[in-house]
């Protein structure tokens, strides 16, 4: 089982620049923010609230879904669920306005685990300008949404290193405990002689297997014992990871 220490710092607003790409001449997106970055519900807290802001000189449309979120063969899957509520549906922001989105519990199965979905939000691209050569790009936010059960929740993370022919190593974190784990970022180190910085992060959800693909350097030691340095949403943590070719 991994231990982590508690995190004090808390998550606020993340601003999302605009991402542009320009094919034969101009590329146009709006620009939105949200705060917070991620929703937390539970039995007694079954309403959670997000703000969109409009950072842009011009309205935008915005689209918002509810999906159930889970993790198969190290992939995200994402699948349309009506068991969250949440309105408005259609955000119609003015230029350099705010709404606030509200996220209601309407109906989950209760167990002993951790239940995930996520928000989807879909900018609807304006109407193309008359005489316009370019790409429309429409931006596009996730964010997930935790329901907690009435009994106490935690992750259970245990860390499997294999090293592949190709000479990679695959790190693969197995959550067999009740609640996620967010892995925002970890070093592997290899014997004395290897530091390898794995970015980017991944959630980690209950049942789930996650792994990243790391490439150490041409002279390491496959016989070297193997440790995890990293960073999650609960706190710094350091695991050592058997190695299945060292004798």
């Amino acid at each position: 089982m991994m231990k982590t220490t508690v995190l004090t710092k808390t998550l606020t607003r993340w601003l999302l620049a605009m991402i542009s790409i320009a094919v034969a001449g101009n590329a146009t997106a709006g620009t939105f923010s949200i705060s917070p970055l991620r929703i937390e519900l539970d039995a007694k807290h079954n309403i959670g609230v997000i703000t969109i802001h409009n950072d842009e000189d011009a309205p935008l449309l915005i689209q918002a879904q509810i999906v159930a979120w889970s993790q198969q063969n190290n992939e995200e899957v994402y699948v349309p669920s009506k068991d969250l509520l949440v309105t408005p549906p259609v955000i119609q922001l003015a230029a350099k306005s705010e709404q606030i989105v509200r996220i209601a519990i309407r109906h989950v199965d209760r167990n002993d685990s951790e239940l995930h979905y996520r928000l989807i939000l879909n900018e609807v691209p304006p109407e193309k300008r008359e005489n316009f050569i370019g790409l429309s790009v429409a931006l596009r936010m996730s964010i997930p949404i935790f329901i907690s059960p009435p009994s106490a929740t935690q992750a259970d993370i245990k860390w499997i290193a294999t090293w592949l022919n190709d000479g990679n190593v695959q790190v693969e974190a197995v959550n067999t405990g009740t609640a996620h784990l967010q892995v925002t970022d970890f070093e592997l180190l290899v014997g004395d002689t290897d530091k390898l910085h794995v970015n980017p992060g991944r959630y980690v959800l209950p049942g789930s297997r996650i792994n990243w693909i790391v490439k150490p350097s041409a002279t390491v030691d496959r016989n070297a014992s193997l440790s995890i340095h990293g960073f999650s949403d609960r706190g710094e943590f350091r695991v050592a990871i058997s190695n299945a070719d060292a004798h």
